[in-house]
């Protein structure tokens, strides 16, 4: 009986639940984004350019109100880490602009 119910949670139900949800969102399984197959870029990606690990600095006016010297840090000068958790919760008007574009 474990062994049959073992053996049909593994045909029946886990291809149902991989095939149905993205297998980046369990942060497994085969590399696709919406166009395929991702592609992985060499480490001379991040080697130093002109300015940090890019050639500009980060765009002038970001939307919902980000801070450009904030995103300028992440984007050229960080191999690690990114915005504080809940950053754009109350530094930004992200959450208030989408909830006018879906209202």
């Amino acid at each position: 009986r474990r062994a049959f119910l073992a053996n049909f949670a593994a045909t029946s139900l886990l291809p149902l639940v991989t095939f149905a949800t993205p297998a980046t969102a369990f942060g497994f399984g085969t590399n696709v984004d919406d166009k395929g197959l991702i592609v992985f870029g060499g480490d001379d990606i991040m080697s130093q350019k002109d300015h940090g690990t890019t050639s500009i600095p980060v765009q002038e006016n970001l939307r919902y109100g980000v801070s450009r010297k904030l995103a300028d840090k992440i984007c050229s000068f960080n191999r690690h880490f990114a915005e504080n958790g809940g950053y754009f919760e109350g530094n930004t008007s992200f959450e208030k602009d989408v909830r006018e574009i879906v209202a």
